[in-house]
């Protein structure tokens, strides 16, 4: 190769719907539709990544009590991973990048909720592709995040890696940790 390729920009993206064809073949649709909005971005790479979770793969930690993602292979059957991958040359270009990838992801979402019956919308969040507005946590269920949220208390009862520890999804959000201090639901140690 003599050509090296330097983005000064980047973005993931991504969300989970239950596996249909018709379905995929319209999320095509919604993503091509936001190439013209893209296209005069200099050194922009768009790319949609299609990805299954099908049910072998979530029934393995089954027998060993489940797992701290909240999926199941009996109730959320066959699922799909979308992924949005972006990188660009400037980042004159981020903001265009940006709101066009929300909108894009707003966009399938929307229409896995509400345009086909039964939904085909599922919460989950993989997040190695999240950007850092989803809700990576949340994404997993009310009872994942909760038991979560136990075995941090438990094991980092300082809060390090929630309070100390930047980056990354957190359990609580700063909000919450400020509420749950003085209701005991969340690490309350600052030190």
């Amino acid at each position: 190769l003599n050509h090296i390729y330097a983005a000064n920009s980047q973005l993931y993206r991504t969300t989970t719907f239950k596996n249909s064809r018709p379905f995929l073949d319209r999320v095509y649709i919604l993503w091509d539709a936001t190439i013209p909005t893209i296209k005069p971005i200099p050194g922009i790479q768009w790319a949609l990544s299609i990805q299954p979770i099908p049910p072998t793969i979530t029934s393995r930690s089954a027998p060993l009590g489940g797992n701290s993602l909240g999926l199941s292979p009996t109730e959320d059957g066959p699922l799909v991973n979308c992924l949005l991958t972006a990188t660009w040359n400037n980042t004159a270009d981020d903001v265009l990048a940006q709101t066009t990838a929300v909108q894009l992801f707003n966009d399938i979402e929307k229409e896995a909720r509400f345009q086909n019956k039964p939904s085909l919308y599922h919460r989950y969040k993989y997040l190695n592709y999240a950007d850092g507005d989803q809700d990576v946590i949340g994404g997993y269920g009310t009872n994942a995040r909760n038991r979560l949220r136990r075995v941090s208390r438990k094991y980092d009862p300082r809060g390090v890696f929630q309070r100390q520890v930047t980056g990354g999804f957190k359990l609580w959000k700063p909000e919450e940790l400020v509420a749950g201090a003085q209701e005991g639901t969340a690490s309350t140690s600052t030190e």
